[in-house]
């Protein structure tokens, strides 16, 4: 899984949907490469994944949190931290 990533959350026909990407292209890069009109890009940013175990030491569970922070200067356009990490956990980490 990726350490550090950038990301875009895309909204279509009143889907909101997460685009991961790595770190060293640009959040405009993307949104065009995806055919992303600038209104559909909602929020940008950075998004971090942390593993963190739960439960007893019978029964451990791994946790993996989703952390988003910054914003895209390139679109100028702004991170919605928990709304943007909320969607990101659900795509892609809740996904049974």
């Amino acid at each position: 899984m990726l350490d550090k990533a950038k990301y875009i959350i895309v909204e279509k026909m009143g889907c909101e949907s997460a685009i991961l990407f790595p770190s060293f292209l640009q959040h405009q890069y993307m949104a065009r490469m995806m055919n992303a009109e600038p209104k559909d890009v909602i929020s940008a940013g950075m998004v971090r994944f942390d593993s963190i175990i739960k439960g007893s030491m019978m029964y451990p569970k791994q946790v993996v949190k989703v952390i988003c922070s910054g914003g895209s200067v390139s679109l100028k356009i702004d991170s919605s931290f928990e709304e943007d990490a909320d969607i990101i956990r659900k795509q892609f980490i809740d996904t049974e």
